[in-house]
């Protein structure tokens, strides 16, 4: 019900209000952050799972040369198998690593065996001497999506600064949102520097999205 009344608060704002819309993503961040703090582990378990089979999907569909993941943390989706899979399959992968300053995200290559070591707010990942690369497909952590291919981050804009990079370096650079179902918003508040996703994989399957 509170969603759902928060959702109603996005048809209201004033459209050309950004500090509208940053309150409404606050609220919404607080939501969704509660919601999936309570999905159960035996249901996290199996939607990871579901995420890792699509895989040769993810290859066959985007024919990608670097793939960069992300290491769950949060009651975000668990990755590490998807990725574990991807490498098993010849994939080339990479993991971010978080500025200290408000500039895209780094990635340095990362494969199953590799000792991790605690970066920024606590985020485990690929230490610094390992070989730095430039992705072409990105799997990204969210709070929320919309069937529009908005998604509700964290508040800290790494991943539209990246994104909003690597698509000038390479227009083709695509990316997936990862998340279970139940995040699912109906609309979400846009703002001009916000970058929508490609398509969305969560424990259904595949969402893509033809406008991005």
């Amino acid at each position: 019900m509170a969603i759902a009344l928060l959702l109603l608060e996005i048809f209201m704002i004033d459209i050309n209000s950004p500090k509208s819309k940053l309150n409404l993503k606050l609220k919404l961040r607080n939501k969704f952050f509660e919601l999936r703090k309570n999905i159960s582990n035996e249901h996290a378990l199996f939607a990871s799972q579901k995420i890792a089979n699509k895989a040769e999907e993810i290859i066959k569909i985007f024919k990608p040369k670097v793939i960069a993941g992300f290491y769950p943390f949060k009651n975000e989706v668990n990755t590490l198998p998807l990725l574990r899979k991807l490498f098993s399959l010849g994939c080339k992968l990479c993991m971010p690593i978080t500025p200290n300053n408000k500039k895209p995200l780094k990635f340095k290559e990362w494969h199953p065996k590799l000792v991790l070591q605690k970066g920024r707010f606590g985020i485990l990942e690929p230490p610094k001497t390992s070989r730095t690369i430039q992705p072409d497909l990105l799997l990204v952590p969210l709070l929320a999506y919309d069937k529009f291919g908005n998604r509700l981050g964290y508040g800290g804009g790494f991943y539209d600064r990246t994104l909003k990079e690597l698509l000038i370096i390479n227009k083709h650079t695509a990316s997936i949102g990862l998340a279970f179902e139940s995040q699912k918003c109906n609309k979400l508040p846009k703002n001009n520097f916000d970058v929508p996703l490609n398509s969305l994989l969560n424990e259904k399957g595949f969402l893509h999205f033809k406008n991005n």
